[in-house]
């Protein structure tokens, strides 16, 4: 017994809209994925906003506040190109304290909103009061994000 067209056409189109599905968890599966990946090669140690912000306070220096998805290949791209850099690395853990916000949380939703930012990845020195001093020129050469970190302030 064959089914009627009509009913074939609505098989159809669920086993379409079941595997667009499937294909669209799974392409941001795998993006999660090299997102970890990448955010472990920059080895830097990430705090939430509130103990970032304490321990900046303590330490006194500013917080580099890194909003970004583990999912967004350009955040990736940061990662990989310049936080993952060994003398940015280093001048990261040295002088300030960090702290990555993925966009899709809460935390990270809050501060992008807070601070007008419109998309990601977006970098911003923040002094332990909160306050925003400066945000930082999205750039994939290391010698010029660290240049932005010579003079922290606007």
């Amino acid at each position: 017994m064959t089914l009627p067209s009509r009913t074939r056409r609505l098989f159809l189109s669920i086993a379409l809209l079941a595997l667009g599905g499937i294909a669209y968890g799974g392409y941001f599966a795998i993006q999660g994925m090299l997102g970890r990946k990448a955010l472990e090669e920059t080895q830097l140690v990430s705090l939430p906003l509130a103990d970032s912000l304490e321990r900046a306070g303590r330490e006194g220096k500013l917080v580099l506040v890194d909003v970004a998805a583990i999912w967004c290949p350009t955040c990736r791209r940061l990662d990989r190109e310049v936080l993952a850099h060994p003398d940015v690395r280093r001048r990261i853990t040295a002088d300030f304290v960090f702290s990555r916000l993925e966009y899709d949380s809460t935390e990270g939703r809050a501060f992008h909103d807070r601070v007008g930012a419109a998309g990601f990845p977006t970098l911003w020195l923040v002094a332990p009061d909160g306050a925003v001093v400066k945000r930082l020129e999205l750039t994939f050469e290391p010698r010029a994000f660290l240049a932005q970190l010579e003079s922290p302030r606007p």
